[in-house]
This record gives C-alpha cells, sequence and structure tokens, in this order.
C-alpha cells in the first residue's frame, strides 16, 4: 500500500519532557502519532487487508493454542494495529511503572474496561473476541487519552496488516473472485 503524494511528517502526540500526567513514564521519549507511518518509498504502515468473510472452499481458523500479548510501554499501545484470531486468549501487558486501562469498543464482541497494573509482565488482565467483528475498533486507555490502537477479530486467515513499507502477504489464498476490505484509520 503506497500513498501517492506528498505528505509531511506527523509530530509526536507527546514529545520528550513534555508536560503531561506520569511524564516521568509517557514523556520519556517521543510518542509517535501512528495515524498514517509512512516508510519507504510512501509505504503505508498499519493498513488492515482483508476478506468480509471466509470463501467456501477457504480453510477455517483454530484459535492458536498461544496467548496473543497486547503491551503497552512509555504510554503507547504494541502492536497500533492486529488482527486477532476469535478464540485466542488475549493478555494484556504493561511494561510501564504506572497502571494504565485498556477498554475496547467492539461491536459484536463484549467490551472490556479494565485496569492494567503497573510492570504487569504477566497478562493478569485477558480477554477473548468470540465473534468476527466486520471492521477494526479502537481500544483505547482512559488514563491517557492519547494512547489509541485498532483490533480487529476475524474467524478465517485471509488477512494481513501492512508492515512498516507498506508490505503485505495473505497466504493460501484459494483460487477464485474475491473482494477485499481495506482499512486506514
Amino acid at each position: 500500500v503506497v500513498l501517492k503524494g506528498d505528505q509531511n511528517a506527523l509530530v509526536p502526540l507527546i514529545t520528550k519532557g513534555a508536560d503531561v500526567k506520569d511524564k516521568e513514564v509517557c514523556a520519556a521519549v517521543d510518542v509517535p502519532d501512528e495515524r498514517l507511518v509512512l516508510g519507504e518509498s510512501n509505504g503505508v504502515a498499519n493498513v488492515f487487508i482483508y476478506l468480509a468473510k471466509a470463501p467456501k472452499n477457504g480453510k477455517k481458523l483454530e484459535a492458536p493454542a498461544d496467548p496473543f500479548f497486547f503491551d503497552q510501554k512509555n504510554c503507547r499501545f504494541l502492536p497500533h494495529c492486529v488482527v486477532v484470531p476469535t478464540g485466542q486468549v488475549v493478555k494484556v501487558l504493561s511494561d510501564d511503572s504506572v497502571a494504565h486501562n485498556t477498554h475496547t469498543y467492539p461491536s459484536r464482541n463484549t467490551g472490556i474496561s479494565s485496569v492494567v497494573s503497573a510492570g504487569d509482565r504477566v497478562g493478569q488482565v485477558e480477554f477473548t473476541y468470540n465473534k468476527a467483528e466486520t471492521a477494526p475498533f479502537a481500544v483505547t486507555c482512559d488514563f491517557h487519552g492519547w494512547m489509541k490502537a485498532y483490533h480487529l477479530p476475524l474467524d478465517h486467515p485471509y488477512y494481513a496488516v501492512t508492515d512498516a513499507n507498506g508490505g503485505f502477504n495473505i497466504p493460501d489464498l484459494p483460487a477464485g473472485k474475491h473482494t477485499f476490505v481495506v482499512w486506514h484509520e
């Protein structure tokens, strides 16, 4: 995925040393504005590309046995954009020495709003998306209003999120005509 034309770099949401809540952690480094991340040759990162539903002759998605770790570092969610297979356990971690809140806004799944303890590297907050969503939804921190990420639960393996240079790969797509959803914040 490539942006045509010129785009000025977005200024950081929080600059190093800024006077913000929990500044010793949240302003320890620049917190980038991830609404538009451009790589080499204007490749666009964090674009969701997926089939709205699996093709009839497509593979079923089995939820991975290992949990997905959704992390927080320097008052920033990591990763910024992710597809989470339905049925996979999500464990919320924090590398920060301050508490956070993870608040999800799904349409079809039950949302959560839970405090994540400072320095939780185990993932005491955990949840599972049991239904596929039609579009990515926001995940925020109610304590630090600039923190935002996007999750997309899906029940099939035909998806990708573009890498730092806008590249993506969707393996094992069955032969045939397909219509993809392309979503960017």
